[in-house]
């Protein structure tokens, strides 16, 4: 029997067929995996015996995992059996296979658009550290700004609804003088207050004198302006702004006055107080709502 190997050589981890042609014609018969021999170094996918007119043939499908010459284990197919069967497979280093040597492996062909790939990552990535750090030193910042105008803001609604309830009580005109004076000690005690929280200045102890050189002397200071003396502009003079240190001095110097005067105080009289400090709520709304173009750089106010 002339066998043959298809293709002529096999290497290791090809799958290739040997082919034993038979003089006369066998009975067709197939034995697949499961049924075929099992070797440590040969995997036999398949055994058949094909007739081919007054010939025939026995195919064997497989795949070697070693060089060398292999022997195939006996078998019977067809009511024959097999035996003394070889197979030779090839190496891939050939007869020099112990002082052969692989080349080196090529260098890698890169994809077109790889570099701006990159280079574009690593720009983007620099771009976004960047920013974060950007992030994280102006944010603080500017909530810190945000929060101190909400404070300020909070500050002067409630300074307004102080004043509006006042303001309602004594229209009523059911209040009688020991009120009245009880209201405006509570008037003057919640001003300063109020200007000590907005400003930053300890203005709870401070007397009416000492307001006329209060240091901002002008409460649109405390809203980061210019720390020169303001006025509005629609003022008369630079006493007349109700953010100044003059108009300050004259409204705690009358509520000292009224306070201690003994001559009783009346309702116009606290009425007319509260509409002087309901000057200042409106200058202050106004420097709160447009800093650049509610105030406008004038005189500082006099002293006492």
């Amino acid at each position: 029997m002339n066998s043959y190997l298809i293709p002529q050589t096999v290497y290791v981890g090809d799958r290739a067929a040997l082919v034993i042609p038979l003089e006369y014609p066998p009975r067709s018969e197939v034995l697949r995996a499961g049924e075929t021999p099992v070797l440590p170094d040969l995997v036999i996918h398949r055994i058949e015996l094909e007739s081919r007119g007054e010939r025939g043939r026995l195919l064997i499908d497989f795949t070697a995992y070693a060089p060398g010459l292999l022997e195939l284990p006996p078998f019977e197919i067809g009511g024959r059996s097999f035996t003394g069967l070889h197979i030779e497979i090839a190496s891939i280093l050939g007869s020099g296979e112990e002082t052969a040597v692989f080349s080196p492996p090529a260098a890698p062909l890169a994809v077109p658009g790889t570099g701006f790939l990159i280079y574009g990552t690593m720009t983007g990535m620099i771009l976004l550290i960047l920013g974060v750090l950007g992030a994280l030193l102006w944010v603080p910042r500017r909530m810190a700004g945000w929060l101190k105008n909400r404070r300020r803001k909070g500050l002067i609604a409630s300074l307004a609804g102080m004043e509006r309830r006042l303001r309602r009580e004594l229209i009523r005109g059911n209040t009688t003088a020991s009120q009245r004076e009880e209201r405006l000690n509570f008037l003057a005690g919640e001003f300063r207050s109020f200007l000590s929280l907005f400003t930053g200045e300890n203005c709870r102890a401070m007397t009416a004198g000492e307001f006329f050189r209060f240091s901002p002397l002008e409460l649109c200071c405390a809203l980061r302006l210019n720390p020169q003396c303001r006025r509005l502009p629609d003022e008369g003079g630079p006493g007349d702004s109700p953010l100044g240190a003059e108009f300050l001095g004259n409204f705690f110097r009358r509520c000292d006055n009224l306070r201690f005067s003994g001559a009783g105080i009346s309702t116009e009289d606290l009425l007319d107080i509260l509409g002087n400090l309901k000057l200042v709520i409106e200058a202050l709304n106004a420097a709160m709502i447009d800093r650049r173009s509610a105030l406008v750089p004038a005189v500082s106010g006099g002293g006492s």
